[in-house]
């Protein structure tokens, strides 16, 4: 950092082209605080999508765990009409 007297002991061209290099620091900062809101939008984004993944994932691991539990409860046999209406029009069936 300068003081008021080193800046003013400058050459004309010193101080013209520290000038240059605070204005082109200056605008760079600009751009970089403009972009946080559109990085900040893309990264909420991303997490919502990994969010969405790892549910998608335990449901996806737990639907035969249960289905298991119920075939078991139900000695073997095929699953009600009701379970099917719940899973989409699949009737589950017990192996």
């Amino acid at each position: 950092m300068l003081t008021q007297e080193e800046f003013e002991a400058l050459t004309d061209e010193e101080r013209d082209a520290l000038e240059e290099a605070i204005e082109s620091v200056q605008q760079r900062i600009s751009d970089v605080l403009k972009s946080v809101p559109k990085q900040e939008k893309a990264h909420r984004r991303q997490v919502e999508q990994l969010n969405y993944q790892l549910a998608a994932r335990g449901v996806d691991e737990a639907i035969p765990r249960g289905a298991g539990r119920l075939c078991r409860r139900a000695g073997g046999a095929d699953l009600s009409e009701g379970g099917a209406r719940r899973s989409g029009g699949k009737t589950p069936s017990c192996s």
